[in-house]
This record gives structure tokens, C-alpha cells and sequence, in this order.
């Protein structure tokens, strides 16, 4: 099983995405999308699953990523942040759900906290090919499969 996983500059291009694969006979309520605006409506008619950041806590308390294990991230320890980093473990949750390794987590964070949006979908190795190209014609500006 694979998963494919893309960047998008908007809530419209990944509306587009989930009618594409709907169309494409993929079961849209698999998709997996994360962004930091409220639900829009046209991803809730879809069934797909949405993650909302709403407003991301930068404060010092627990679900921090820090140097003292878990995901390394350069210039961070328990007492400076990077700025346009999403800390906290829902981020975390949503891409490990999606297959995402620890090492590309900051790459999707940071595209979301610049208002960007997440989608994945898992599918079978065989498929992954075909919506790859369903998420690169659908606008998205990065896709990969984990």
C-alpha cells in the first residue's frame, strides 16, 4: 500500500483534487486533508477527512518538538522556536497517518502554517502512479509517495 501525498496553494485546487479521484474511482472518504481554515464546504460534501489547525500554539507547554528526542529540527531546543514551524502532535498525528517519515514532517508543516494545504490518500502500489498525476494536474505544487 502506498500513499500519496501532496502540497496545494488552495482549499479550491484540492476540492478539484477530490473530484478527480472520485472520478478516477478512488473512494474519496480515504483522502486525508489538513489546512488551517475552518472546514470549508467544499471538502465537507466530499466525505474526506479534515484536519483543522485552527490557531497553533507556539506557547512552551507539552506536544512541543523539541532537541531532547523525537524529530530533530536544526536551531530548535526547549527554550528558542522556528518561526513558521507548526509545533504540536496533531501535525505530527496527521502526516505519520499518511505515511509521511519524520524527516519531511517540517517540509508540510511550513507549507501549511503559509496557508497552504495538505492532502494524502492511500492507495494501492499499483495505483500510485496514475494519482500522482490526478494530484500534479490538480494543482498540486509538490507530490510524493510514502
Amino acid at each position: 500500500m502506498a500513499t500519496v501525498v501532496g502540497i496545494f496553494p488552495t482549499m479550491a485546487s484540492v476540492a478539484t483534487l477530490l473530484s478527480a479521484l472520485g472520478a478516477a474511482g478512488q473512494d474519496v472518504s480515504r483522502a486525508q486533508v489538513l489546512g488551517n481554515a475552518d472546514v470549508p464546504t467544499e471538502i465537507a460534501n466530499t466525505g474526506a477527512q479534515y484536519t483543522w489547525l485552527g490557531d497553533v500554539n507556539r506557547g512552551s507547554g507539552g506536544g512541543t518538538i523539541t532537541n531532547m528526542g523525537g524529530v530533530g529540527v536544526p536551531g530548535l531546543n526547549a527554550t528558542s522556536r522556528t518561526e513558521g514551524v507548526v509545533y504540536g502532535d496533531s501535525v505530527n498525528d496527521f502526516l505519520a497517518s499518511l505515511n509521511v517519515p519524520d524527516g519531511r514532517n517540517d517540509d508540510y508543516a511550513i507549507a501549511v502554517e503559509a496557508g497552504r494545504v495538505v492532502a494524502g490518500i492511500g492507495v494501492s502500489d499499483s495505483a500510485s502512479d496514475s494519482v500522482r498525476g490526478i494530484f500534479s494536474s490538480s494543482g498540486a505544487t509538490t507530490v510524493d509517495i510514502f
